[in-house]
């Protein structure tokens, strides 16, 4: 029910995730017409318990009868090929009403003229994007920090070494490391679509051959998932070593280009051991260069979207902490 795309069953490898269809062999169009037949079932049973309500039951049948009957209309009628039935729904409508909600004082009863006030505010936000500018505190700006924080340069940081030491606390955590090199070798073959450029980052993906940090790939692939070779999980690793360390720094925390900054740091590390780069050159015309650049890109998109999650995580804790001592306290 929730299918919006044509190819979702494709990606997922998911029978069930496929468009539906009318055709007696379809295994989703036959299970709706057997639950509408067990629903009846089950509702004109006797028992008292170990039912649903008779207002769930009801729209529990309506929404399955009714979704069977839409798709045997749209082909047979509107001679559709497929029908997604996770467009038909009203999310957008209940988002929108939600906002008119909020904005008439968080009621749920609003009148017609506070309708028409809401859809101005709302319209006037979007024009002026007033919820990324805070008018109010936009004269007491430090605009001379924010410069020197954009202009903070590799330099600055000092140069990070990665040590044996450093290594060896990734052992934990190694075969998280080789499956977020997977993802960076999939975002590189994703923008580069070179053949060339697969083979040189990416290794076999047979059970035999695999090392024990692919046992999570290995769990989680239902066979398109990537398989990087050594000097690619190298490359993360070194990655993941470098944003930690910068992760403790307050400079980097309050720059604005923390993307560049780790990145360049990343290849300034490595570039002390050529083995940690493939040597091998593409085919189709690529350098090698540009590939790890790539994919030390997008460790670092994922590692630092991570780093802030966990961040927001802690603030968020420690308000609910703060929450409770004070209602601990009045109830005393």
């Amino acid at each position: 029910m929730n299918v919006k795309t044509p190819f979702k069953g494709c990606r997922l490898k998911k029978e069930y995730a496929t468009p539906l269809t009318d055709a007696a062999d379809d295994e989703k169009y036959v299970f709706l017409n057997s639950l509408c037949d067990w629903l009846e079932m089950w509702d004109s049973m006797k028992n008292s318990t170990g039912k649903l309500t008779k207002e769930t039951f009801a729209a529990l049948k309506h929404t399955t009868h009714a979704m069977v009957e839409l798709t045997s209309y749209c082909i047979n009628e509107l001679k559709l090929k497929y029908v997604l039935p996770g467009k038909f729904q009203t999310d957008n409508l209940e988002a929108r009403f939600g906002k008119y909600r909020q904005l008439a004082g968080a009621q749920y009863n609003i009148s017609v003229r506070q309708m028409f006030e809401c859809e101005k505010k709302l319209r006037m936000m979007s024009v002026l994007h007033q919820g990324s500018i805070n008018l109010k505190n936009l004269g007491e700006t430090n605009w001379e920090g924010l410069e020197n924080q954009d202009n903070l340069r590799v330099e600055d940081l000092g140069l990070l070494d990665v040590t044996r030491e450093d290594t060896e606390k990734c052992k934990d955590v190694l075969a998280v490391i080789t499956y977020l090199a997977g993802y960076c070798c999939y975002a590189v073959c994703k923008k580069m679509k070179c053949l060339f450029c697969k083979d040189i980052v990416t290794c076999t993906d047979l059970a035999d051959t695999l090392p024990e940090n692919h046992s999570y790939i290995q769990g989680l692939s239902r066979g398109s998932l990537l398989y990087p070779d050594d000097i690619t999980t190298n490359i993360v690793m070194y990655n993941y070593i470098i944003i930690n360390k910068l992760a403790k720094n307050p400079l980097f925390i309050h720059s604005m280009n923390q993307r560049n900054l780790a990145t360049e740091l990343t290849l300034n590390a490595l570039a002390e051991d050529d083995a940690l780069f493939h040597s091998d050159v593409c085919g189709g015309g690529h350098s090698t260069e540009k590939v790890e650049k790539m994919i030390i890109w997008a460790s670092t998109n994922a590692l630092l979207n991570n780093f802030c999650a966990r961040e927001n995580n802690s603030i968020v804790a420690n308000k609910d902490v703060q929450k409770n001592r004070k209602l601990k306290t009045l109830m005393k």
